[in-house]
Protein backbone atom coordinates (compact mmCIF):
# COMPACT_ATOMS: atom_id res chain seq x y z
CA UNK A 1 0.00 0.00 0.00
CA UNK A 2 2.70 2.55 0.86
CA UNK A 3 4.71 2.26 -2.08
CA UNK A 4 1.94 2.91 -4.18
CA UNK A 5 0.37 5.64 -2.23
CA UNK A 6 2.35 8.82 -2.86
CA UNK A 7 5.03 9.81 -0.24
CA UNK A 8 3.24 11.19 2.59
CA UNK A 9 4.47 7.55 4.47
CA UNK A 10 3.46 8.57 7.88
CA UNK A 11 0.58 9.04 7.35
CA UNK A 12 -0.46 6.59 5.35
CA UNK A 13 1.24 4.31 7.19
CA UNK A 14 -1.55 5.33 10.37
CA UNK A 15 -4.06 4.61 8.02
CA UNK A 16 -2.57 0.94 7.38
CA UNK A 17 -2.26 0.41 10.26
CA UNK A 18 -5.88 1.66 11.30
CA UNK A 19 -7.45 -0.06 8.92
CA UNK A 20 -8.66 3.11 6.63
CA UNK A 21 -8.94 3.34 3.12
CA UNK A 22 -7.82 5.90 0.36
CA UNK A 23 -9.31 6.76 -2.84
CA UNK A 24 -7.84 8.64 -5.95
CA UNK A 25 -9.12 12.32 -6.36
CA UNK A 26 -10.74 12.69 -9.55
CA UNK A 27 -8.89 15.01 -12.02
CA UNK A 28 -9.89 13.76 -15.38
CA UNK A 29 -11.84 16.66 -17.98
CA UNK A 30 -11.30 19.80 -18.87
CA UNK A 31 -10.84 22.92 -16.33
CA UNK A 32 -11.87 26.25 -15.97
CA UNK A 33 -10.35 29.52 -15.95
CA UNK A 34 -11.65 32.61 -15.11
CA UNK A 35 -9.76 35.49 -15.82
CA UNK A 36 -8.54 38.84 -14.61
CA UNK A 37 -10.35 40.62 -17.64
CA UNK A 38 -13.81 38.72 -17.14
CA UNK A 39 -13.27 36.03 -19.50
CA UNK A 40 -14.09 32.23 -18.83
CA UNK A 41 -12.31 29.90 -20.86
CA UNK A 42 -11.83 26.06 -20.96
CA UNK A 43 -8.33 24.19 -20.83
CA UNK A 44 -6.67 21.32 -20.09
CA UNK A 45 -2.95 20.70 -18.80
CA UNK A 46 -1.90 22.49 -15.49
CA UNK A 47 -1.17 25.83 -16.58
CA UNK A 48 -4.12 27.99 -17.77
CA UNK A 49 -4.48 29.67 -21.11
CA UNK A 50 -2.29 32.74 -21.17
CA UNK A 51 0.32 34.40 -23.43
CA UNK A 52 3.81 32.03 -24.08
CA UNK A 53 5.54 35.01 -22.16
CA UNK A 54 3.16 34.76 -19.07
CA UNK A 55 4.05 31.19 -19.46
CA UNK A 56 7.62 31.07 -19.67
CA UNK A 57 7.64 33.62 -16.75
CA UNK A 58 5.84 31.37 -14.32
CA UNK A 59 8.03 28.62 -15.09
CA UNK A 60 10.94 30.41 -14.53
CA UNK A 61 9.67 31.33 -11.02
CA UNK A 62 8.50 27.50 -10.10
CA UNK A 63 12.11 27.21 -11.15
CA UNK A 64 14.01 29.19 -9.05
CA UNK A 65 11.49 28.23 -6.14
CA UNK A 66 12.39 24.65 -6.76
CA UNK A 67 16.05 25.75 -6.36
CA UNK A 68 15.68 28.19 -3.44
CA UNK A 69 13.52 25.87 -1.26
CA UNK A 70 16.34 23.57 -0.89
CA UNK A 71 18.76 26.03 0.59
CA UNK A 72 16.59 25.98 3.51
CA UNK A 73 17.25 23.52 6.13
CA UNK A 74 14.21 21.96 7.65
CA UNK A 75 15.60 21.04 10.80
CA UNK A 76 16.89 24.71 11.18
CA UNK A 77 15.48 27.10 8.63
CA UNK A 78 18.03 30.27 10.50
CA UNK A 79 20.87 28.40 8.66
CA UNK A 80 19.93 28.83 5.63
CA UNK A 81 22.60 31.78 4.02
CA UNK A 82 20.10 34.02 3.27
CA UNK A 83 18.21 33.10 6.26
CA UNK A 84 18.08 37.37 7.22
CA UNK A 85 17.48 38.74 3.78
CA UNK A 86 14.59 36.28 3.25
CA UNK A 87 12.86 36.44 6.12
CA UNK A 88 13.44 40.42 5.82
CA UNK A 89 11.15 40.22 2.60
CA UNK A 90 7.67 38.83 2.13
CA UNK A 91 6.29 36.44 -0.44
CA UNK A 92 4.64 39.75 -2.18
CA UNK A 93 8.35 41.68 -2.48
CA UNK A 94 9.91 38.33 -3.83
CA UNK A 95 6.61 38.14 -6.46
CA UNK A 96 7.55 41.62 -7.57
CA UNK A 97 11.08 41.14 -7.99
CA UNK A 98 10.62 37.78 -9.90
CA UNK A 99 7.72 37.95 -11.98
CA UNK A 100 7.13 40.62 -14.16
CA UNK A 101 3.88 39.96 -16.39
CA UNK A 102 0.30 40.35 -14.71
CA UNK A 103 -0.64 37.44 -15.62
CA UNK A 104 2.09 35.36 -14.54
CA UNK A 105 1.33 37.49 -10.93
CA UNK A 106 -2.10 36.53 -10.86
CA UNK A 107 -1.69 32.80 -10.77
CA UNK A 108 0.55 32.81 -8.61
CA UNK A 109 -1.63 34.84 -5.95
CA UNK A 110 -4.65 32.25 -6.65
CA UNK A 111 -2.14 29.31 -5.39
CA UNK A 112 -0.97 30.96 -2.66
CA UNK A 113 -3.86 31.82 -1.61
CA UNK A 114 -5.54 28.45 -2.00
CA UNK A 115 -2.14 26.55 -0.72
CA UNK A 116 -1.91 28.86 2.38
CA UNK A 117 -5.19 30.82 2.73
CA UNK A 118 -3.42 34.27 3.24
CA UNK A 119 -2.17 36.54 0.47
CA UNK A 120 1.50 36.76 -0.35
CA UNK A 121 1.84 40.00 1.26
CA UNK A 122 1.04 38.51 4.94
CA UNK A 123 3.80 35.84 5.35
CA UNK A 124 7.79 35.61 5.26
CA UNK A 125 9.85 34.38 2.11
CA UNK A 126 11.50 32.50 4.36
CA UNK A 127 9.05 30.76 5.99
CA UNK A 128 7.55 29.98 2.66
CA UNK A 129 10.19 28.39 1.20
CA UNK A 130 10.94 26.45 4.42
CA UNK A 131 7.02 25.16 3.95
CA UNK A 132 7.60 24.25 0.81
CA UNK A 133 10.94 22.23 1.28
CA UNK A 134 9.27 20.18 4.06
CA UNK A 135 6.89 18.73 1.50
CA UNK A 136 9.23 18.62 -1.23
CA UNK A 137 8.65 21.63 -3.18
CA UNK A 138 6.39 23.76 -5.52
CA UNK A 139 5.06 20.69 -7.76
CA UNK A 140 4.32 18.18 -5.64
CA UNK A 141 2.19 20.64 -3.74
CA UNK A 142 0.60 22.28 -6.88
CA UNK A 143 0.73 19.47 -10.01
CA UNK A 144 -1.68 16.76 -9.69
CA UNK A 145 0.64 15.04 -12.55
CA UNK A 146 3.32 14.74 -10.17
CA UNK A 147 3.12 11.11 -8.73
CA UNK A 148 2.72 11.76 -4.80
CA UNK A 149 1.46 15.32 -4.89
CA UNK A 150 -0.51 16.68 -1.90
CA UNK A 151 -3.93 16.44 -2.88
CA UNK A 152 -3.32 13.09 -4.75
CA UNK A 153 -5.63 10.68 -2.01
CA UNK A 154 -8.73 11.48 -0.02
CA UNK A 155 -9.84 8.96 2.97
CA UNK A 156 -12.84 6.86 2.30
CA UNK A 157 -16.04 8.17 4.50
CA UNK A 158 -14.29 11.37 6.38
CA UNK A 159 -10.89 12.30 7.70
CA UNK A 160 -12.93 12.24 10.98
CA UNK A 161 -13.06 8.53 11.07
CA UNK A 162 -8.91 8.52 11.54
CA UNK A 163 -10.03 10.21 14.75
CA UNK A 164 -12.80 8.21 16.00
CA UNK A 165 -10.81 5.47 15.89
CA UNK A 166 -8.34 6.26 17.65
CA UNK A 167 -10.44 7.81 20.17
CA UNK A 168 -11.99 4.08 20.21
CA UNK A 169 -8.65 2.59 20.84
CA UNK A 170 -7.54 4.48 23.53
CA UNK A 171 -10.84 3.77 25.68
CA UNK A 172 -13.90 4.90 26.76
CA UNK A 173 -13.65 7.61 29.09
CA UNK A 174 -9.73 8.40 28.35
CA UNK A 175 -10.83 11.32 25.74
CA UNK A 176 -12.50 14.61 26.97
CA UNK A 177 -14.19 16.74 24.94
CA UNK A 178 -15.16 19.99 25.48
CA UNK A 179 -12.58 20.48 28.12
CA UNK A 180 -10.62 23.49 26.88
CA UNK A 181 -7.24 23.78 28.93
CA UNK A 182 -7.06 27.24 30.97
CA UNK A 183 -3.71 26.92 32.66
CA UNK A 184 -0.77 24.48 32.91
CA UNK A 185 1.71 24.71 36.20
CA UNK A 186 4.54 22.89 35.88
CA UNK A 187 6.25 21.38 39.44
CA UNK A 188 9.83 19.62 39.71
CA UNK A 189 8.20 16.33 39.06
CA UNK A 190 4.87 16.19 37.27
CA UNK A 191 1.84 18.93 35.76
CA UNK A 192 -0.91 20.02 36.86
CA UNK A 193 -3.46 21.09 33.92
CA UNK A 194 -6.68 23.21 34.56
CA UNK A 195 -9.65 23.47 32.71
CA UNK A 196 -12.81 25.54 32.12
CA UNK A 197 -14.35 24.63 34.86
CA UNK A 198 -12.15 24.41 37.32
CA UNK A 199 -10.61 20.71 36.90
CA UNK A 200 -7.37 19.86 37.08
CA UNK A 201 -5.78 17.16 35.80
CA UNK A 202 -1.95 15.86 37.32
CA UNK A 203 0.57 14.19 34.59
CA UNK A 204 3.76 13.55 34.35
CA UNK A 205 4.29 15.27 30.93
CA UNK A 206 2.25 17.41 28.57
CA UNK A 207 1.77 16.74 24.94
CA UNK A 208 0.28 20.39 23.46
CA UNK A 209 -1.17 20.03 19.83
CA UNK A 210 -3.20 23.63 19.27
CA UNK A 211 -3.06 25.91 17.11
CA UNK A 212 -0.05 27.96 17.79
CA UNK A 213 -1.87 31.52 18.30
CA UNK A 214 -4.27 29.16 20.67
CA UNK A 215 -1.51 28.70 23.21
CA UNK A 216 -1.07 32.25 24.26
CA UNK A 217 -4.96 31.81 25.41
CA UNK A 218 -3.10 28.98 28.27
CA UNK A 219 -1.67 30.94 31.39
CA UNK A 220 1.75 29.16 31.99
CA UNK A 221 3.51 28.42 35.48
CA UNK A 222 6.62 29.64 35.18
CA UNK A 223 5.61 31.77 31.95
CA UNK A 224 6.75 30.09 28.62
CA UNK A 225 10.62 31.59 27.32
CA UNK A 226 10.11 35.12 25.65
CA UNK A 227 11.25 33.64 22.37
CA UNK A 228 8.20 31.32 22.16
CA UNK A 229 5.55 33.76 23.14
CA UNK A 230 7.22 36.08 20.86
CA UNK A 231 6.97 33.24 17.93
CA UNK A 232 3.68 32.80 19.00
CA UNK A 233 2.57 36.13 18.62
CA UNK A 234 3.84 36.39 15.32
CA UNK A 235 2.26 33.04 13.62
CA UNK A 236 -1.56 34.36 12.48
CA UNK A 237 -3.64 31.95 11.63
CA UNK A 238 -4.99 32.08 8.04
CA UNK A 239 -8.09 31.92 6.50
CA UNK A 240 -10.27 30.13 4.27
CA UNK A 241 -13.93 29.05 4.40
CA UNK A 242 -14.76 25.52 2.34
CA UNK A 243 -18.12 25.25 0.48
CA UNK A 244 -19.43 21.34 -0.27
CA UNK A 245 -22.52 21.21 -3.08
CA UNK A 246 -24.09 18.18 -3.51
CA UNK A 247 -26.16 17.18 -6.49
CA UNK A 248 -28.00 13.91 -7.66
CA UNK A 249 -25.61 13.58 -10.96
CA UNK A 250 -22.35 14.53 -11.94
CA UNK A 251 -23.58 16.91 -14.67
CA UNK A 252 -20.33 18.39 -14.87
CA UNK A 253 -18.72 15.19 -15.68
CA UNK A 254 -21.10 14.51 -18.48
CA UNK A 255 -20.03 17.95 -19.99
CA UNK A 256 -16.74 16.70 -20.26
CA UNK A 257 -15.17 19.10 -16.79
CA UNK A 258 -13.48 17.86 -13.90
CA UNK A 259 -14.78 20.17 -11.83
CA UNK A 260 -11.44 22.27 -11.48
CA UNK A 261 -12.37 26.09 -11.54
CA UNK A 262 -9.81 28.38 -10.61
CA UNK A 263 -9.68 32.33 -10.74
CA UNK A 264 -7.95 35.67 -8.50
CA UNK A 265 -9.69 36.75 -5.82
CA UNK A 266 -7.96 39.73 -4.55
CA UNK A 267 -9.23 43.06 -4.14
CA UNK A 268 -11.50 44.32 -7.13
CA UNK A 269 -12.31 40.80 -8.18
CA UNK A 270 -14.27 39.15 -5.35
CA UNK A 271 -16.77 41.66 -4.32
CA UNK A 272 -20.01 39.90 -6.41
CA UNK A 273 -18.21 36.37 -6.38
CA UNK A 274 -16.33 35.01 -3.81
CA UNK A 275 -15.13 31.59 -5.02
CA UNK A 276 -11.11 31.37 -5.97
CA UNK A 277 -11.46 27.69 -6.85
CA UNK A 278 -13.15 24.33 -7.03
CA UNK A 279 -12.80 20.62 -7.43
CA UNK A 280 -15.13 17.38 -7.78
CA UNK A 281 -15.67 16.04 -4.45
CA UNK A 282 -17.77 12.97 -5.31
CA UNK A 283 -17.08 10.92 -2.00
CA UNK A 284 -15.77 7.43 -1.95
CA UNK A 285 -19.30 5.50 -2.62
CA UNK A 286 -20.35 7.94 -5.42
CA UNK A 287 -22.48 10.93 -4.28
CA UNK A 288 -21.49 13.60 -6.82
CA UNK A 289 -20.63 16.99 -4.95
CA UNK A 290 -18.67 20.18 -6.04
CA UNK A 291 -16.18 21.59 -3.16
CA UNK A 292 -14.97 24.59 -3.19
CA UNK A 293 -13.17 27.47 -1.36
CA UNK A 294 -13.12 31.31 -0.46
CA UNK A 295 -9.43 32.28 0.60
CA UNK A 296 -7.55 35.11 2.31
CA UNK A 297 -8.97 38.59 1.13
CA UNK A 298 -11.68 37.31 -0.54
CA UNK A 299 -12.88 34.96 2.77
CA UNK A 300 -11.90 38.56 4.93
CA UNK A 301 -14.61 40.18 3.27
CA UNK A 302 -16.89 37.62 2.98
CA UNK A 303 -16.56 36.61 6.33
CA UNK A 304 -19.35 39.03 7.89
CA UNK A 305 -21.85 38.40 5.09
CA UNK A 306 -24.91 36.24 6.25
CA UNK A 307 -24.44 32.43 4.68
CA UNK A 308 -27.53 33.27 3.18
CA UNK A 309 -26.11 35.39 0.94
CA UNK A 310 -23.04 33.50 0.41
CA UNK A 311 -24.98 30.84 -0.74
CA UNK A 312 -26.65 32.41 -2.98
CA UNK A 313 -23.54 34.43 -4.42
CA UNK A 314 -21.43 30.68 -4.04
CA UNK A 315 -24.13 28.48 -6.43
CA UNK A 316 -24.58 31.73 -8.97
CA UNK A 317 -20.89 31.17 -9.65
CA UNK A 318 -21.35 27.84 -10.02
CA UNK A 319 -23.89 28.18 -12.66
CA UNK A 320 -21.45 30.49 -14.71
CA UNK A 321 -18.68 28.22 -14.81
CA UNK A 322 -20.57 24.57 -14.71
CA UNK A 323 -24.38 25.12 -16.36
CA UNK A 324 -27.41 25.48 -14.94
CA UNK A 325 -28.10 22.60 -12.84
CA UNK A 326 -24.95 23.49 -10.52
CA UNK A 327 -27.40 26.02 -9.09
CA UNK A 328 -29.94 23.51 -7.49
CA UNK A 329 -27.91 21.39 -5.03
CA UNK A 330 -29.80 18.66 -3.32
CA UNK A 331 -27.59 19.59 -0.46
CA UNK A 332 -25.13 22.50 0.67
CA UNK A 333 -23.08 23.44 3.17
CA UNK A 334 -20.47 26.23 4.00
CA UNK A 335 -17.78 26.08 6.84
CA UNK A 336 -15.96 29.79 8.27
CA UNK A 337 -13.06 27.97 10.05
CA UNK A 338 -11.79 31.42 11.67
CA UNK A 339 -15.46 31.46 13.52
CA UNK A 340 -14.79 28.10 15.12
CA UNK A 341 -13.46 29.24 19.34
CA UNK A 342 -10.46 26.38 19.20
CA UNK A 343 -9.24 26.83 15.96
CA UNK A 344 -9.49 30.68 14.31
CA UNK A 345 -8.58 29.66 10.82
CA UNK A 346 -7.35 27.06 8.05
CA UNK A 347 -5.63 25.58 7.07
CA UNK A 348 -2.31 26.66 8.95
CA UNK A 349 0.00 29.34 10.43
CA UNK A 350 1.75 31.28 8.78
CA UNK A 351 4.89 33.16 9.99
CA UNK A 352 5.27 36.75 9.13
CA UNK A 353 8.45 38.66 8.16
CA UNK A 354 11.43 38.29 11.06
CA UNK A 355 9.84 35.79 12.94
CA UNK A 356 11.70 32.90 12.37
CA UNK A 357 15.56 35.15 12.66
CA UNK A 358 14.68 37.21 15.33
CA UNK A 359 12.95 34.19 17.53
CA UNK A 360 13.73 30.94 16.15
CA UNK A 361 11.92 28.54 14.68
CA UNK A 362 11.41 27.13 18.38
CA UNK A 363 7.74 25.58 18.30
CA UNK A 364 8.89 22.25 18.92
CA UNK A 365 11.78 22.77 21.73
CA UNK A 366 10.25 21.11 24.68
CA UNK A 367 9.44 23.67 27.98
CA UNK A 368 10.31 22.10 30.92
CA UNK A 369 7.62 19.24 30.90
CA UNK A 370 5.61 20.52 27.99
CA UNK A 371 6.33 19.10 24.92
CA UNK A 372 4.64 20.64 21.47
CA UNK A 373 2.61 18.53 18.16
CA UNK A 374 0.47 19.94 15.95
CA UNK A 375 1.10 20.21 12.22
CA UNK A 376 2.81 23.78 12.62
CA UNK A 377 5.59 21.63 14.12
CA UNK A 378 5.89 19.34 11.82
CA UNK A 379 8.97 19.10 9.44
CA UNK A 380 7.28 16.83 6.81
CA UNK A 381 4.26 17.91 4.62
CA UNK A 382 4.18 20.93 7.48
CA UNK A 383 0.36 22.03 7.27
CA UNK A 384 -1.16 18.63 6.23
CA UNK A 385 -2.43 15.57 8.12
CA UNK A 386 0.97 13.95 7.30
CA UNK A 387 2.51 16.59 9.36
CA UNK A 388 0.32 16.67 12.48
CA UNK A 389 0.59 12.60 12.82
CA UNK A 390 4.58 12.98 11.80
CA UNK A 391 4.87 15.49 14.76
CA UNK A 392 2.82 13.56 17.00
CA UNK A 393 5.01 10.69 16.84
CA UNK A 394 7.95 12.87 17.33
CA UNK A 395 6.66 14.67 21.17
CA UNK A 396 5.42 10.97 21.97
CA UNK A 397 8.99 9.73 21.52
CA UNK A 398 10.37 13.03 22.91
CA UNK A 399 7.65 11.96 26.42
CA UNK A 400 8.77 8.03 26.08
CA UNK A 401 12.64 8.97 25.91
CA UNK A 402 12.11 11.47 29.05
CA UNK A 403 10.34 8.65 30.89
CA UNK A 404 12.60 5.62 30.37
Amino acid sequence: MLEDNGNQKTLMSLLEELDIEVYNQLYSGSKVWHSNNNVITKYSGEIPPVSYIAVLDLLWSIYKVERLCKEVPIDNPSKCPCAEEWDGMTLETWKHQTLWTNAAKELFDIVIGIMFGVTPSQMSFLYFLHYLNCSGGWSIMTDPSVKGHAQEWKIKGTAHSVTEVLAGRLGKGRVLLNQPVTSIKQEDDHVMVTSLGSRSYKAKFVILAVPPHLIGQIKFSPPLPYNKQRLIQNMPPSHLMKFVATYSTAFWRKAGLSGDMARNTTKGFCESNPIAVTFDATSSDGNPAIVGFITSYAAAQWSTVMDKNKREAILKALKLYFGEEAEKPIDFTIKDWSKEAWNGGCPVNVMVPGAMTNYGDCLREPFLRVHWAGTETATEWRGFMNGAVQAGQRAANEVLDSLA
